[in-house]
């Protein structure tokens, strides 16, 4: 089960009710844990200051946090922590711009995501497309192909969706 959103809505993002209701929301889920009815727990949209928030006041850490990734967004200092605290980084919006020869881009983007170790959501209207998506466990990219994706994000940070930077309380 995760938190979707660490704000919320209809409230300034100044508003200390987000803090209150983000880490009440936390402790329920830490009860379900316990109680045996949840087995793991995480968060989405969390930025590096909400994590870090949530770490300071919970019994059980998130299992996962699932965040934007794409070349154009890279939340690297989302990532650093989750990768020092055990977190498993689960990339949504993933499928942005991306092409390689007899390869569809959708499937570049995710061999990419996973290169990193990432898990990755991606989205999928059509069994069509998730035959493509699922072929990108097929697809291996070179080291050089990986660091040219990488090089895209340099510099850049374009989401394409929300912005949870906003809500820093």
């Amino acid at each position: 089960m995760l938190i979707h959103w660490p704000a919320i809505a209809g409230h300034p993002p100044s508003s200390d009710i987000h803090q209150s209701i983000r880490l009440g929301t936390w402790r329920a889920l830490e009860r379900h844990v316990r109680e045996g009815t949840l087995a793991h727990i995480g968060v989405s949209n969390y930025t590096l200051a909400h994590l870090t928030q949530l770490a300071a006041n919970c019994t059980i850490k998130p299992a996962v946090l699932q965040v934007e990734i794409h070349p154009w967004f890279i939340p690297q200092a989302e990532i650093d922590w989750c990768k020092a605290n055990n977190v498993v980084v689960e990339a949504y919006s993933s499928l942005g711009e991306g092409k390689r020869l007899g390869v569809a881009r959708a499937q570049v983007l995710l061999a990419w995501a996973r290169m990193h170790g990432w898990v990755v959501l991606p989205k999928a209207r059509s069994e069509e497309r998730m035959r493509i998506n699922l072929k990108s466990v097929r697809v291996d990219l070179t080291s050089d192909e990986v660091e040219a994706l990488d090089r895209v994000a340099r510099g850049k940070n374009h989401k394409f969706c929300w912005d949870p930077s906003k809500w820093r309380k």
